[in-house]
């Protein structure tokens, strides 16, 4: 008999690819590692999801003696069946997953989950970033058509902000209906509005500090990207010299002084404020009306990125009216 013609059963694809298992560490040092442990950590609302992820598939992979993520049935396992026994939303497991090829965690696969044995860590690239004729393109076209540019960005943080307003809507749906009481979330807002603090667990108090802790993050991430679109729209002036270094304690102390100042960390809210910056330089007005330029290089605009944090407050006080709901 033909032994090609012998049907693929789960079973022999599960021997199959422990086979390949045994060959590929055969000679490797290990240590134990009890799936009880790895159980845990999946299930841990408080890690990341970048740990769960990889738990998960470190758990479903070289848990089961293979070298990529099966399923009980012995099939592969992809991102939608870890999102799926995780309790994950799908987008958040493919940007872990992203995280963990780009880092050299896991194996860039376009569908199986494959963790590296050795990994050689590197920094993660972003995927326009991996064609070098893209990222030349765009960095000129975000120069020479930067109203156009932040008019995309202000677009995309409008999408994001209404998102996550439908979400949280829906969740706070679905807990009225299931329990007919006011959800956590409501309690929050509440209190916030009547000034008392709600009393939170300990389990709470810690997500929502790592949420703070993540807001801040972004926060200073998107406006350390807009500082160096800024600079680089003005090349040869002083204002762009010496550029933003993310890395120097002396930006990173500029960065959050800015972010106090702006007093949120909202990404809609950084985005107001680099179109404030980008209407002084234009020399646009409240209303449109036409006012003196401030624009880098001229004797009326900014020597140096000191000036962003005085236009900060600026944008501050006129944000003020429409955070608290009085008329402007």
């Amino acid at each position: 008999m033909n032994p090609q013609a012998i049907p693929e059963t789960p079973q022999r694809a599960r021997e199959r690819a422990r086979a390949e298992y045994e060959k590929a560490t055969k000679g490797l040092i290990f240590t134990k590692d009890f799936q009880t442990r790895q159980q845990a950590l999946m299930h841990d609302p408080l890690a990341t999801v970048g740990e769960r992820v990889m738990a998960w598939i470190l758990r479903r992979s070289w848990g089961e003696y293979v070298l990529y993520a099966i399923r009980e049935d012995g099939e592969p396992a992809y991102q939608r069946d870890c999102a799926r026994e995780l309790g994950i939303d799908k987008k958040a497991v493919s940007k872990a997953v992203a995280y963990l090829q780009g880092r050299g965690y896991l194996e860039d696969q376009p569908k199986m989950l494959y963790p590296i044995i050795a990994p050689q860590l590197t920094s993660p690239v972003n995927t326009r970033e991996k064609s070098p004729e893209w990222a030349t393109f765009f960095e000129n076209w975000k120069v020479a058509h930067s109203a156009d540019f932040q008019e995309l960005e202000v677009a995309r943080s409008t999408v994001e902000r209404i998102r996550k307003v439908i979400l949280s809507e829906y969740k706070k749906s679905k807990h009225q209906n299931k329990n007919g009481a006011a959800s956590l979330l409501e309690t929050l807002e509440s209190n916030s509005e009547t000034g008392k603090r709600a009393v939170l667990s300990p389990l709470e108090e810690s997500n929502q500090r790592h949420q703070q802790a993540e807001d801040l993050s972004n926060a200073r991430k998107l406006l350390f990207d807009h500082v160096e679109h800024m600079q680089q729209s003005f090349p040869n002036t002083p204002f762009a010299r010496p550029p933003i270094n993310r890395s120097d304690p002396g930006d990173q102390a500029l960065i959050d002084r800015i972010l106090r100042e702006i007093g949120t960390t909202d990404e809609s809210e950084i985005i107001g404020f680099v179109m404030l910056c980008a209407a002084k330089f234009k020399g646009i007005g409240r209303g449109g009306m036409q006012v003196q330029s401030r624009s880098p290089g001229t004797s009326n605009g900014p020597a140096s990125l000191g000036l962003l944090v005085n236009w900060a407050k600026d944008y501050a006080r006129i944000a003020q009216p429409r955070r608290t709901g009085a008329t402007p």
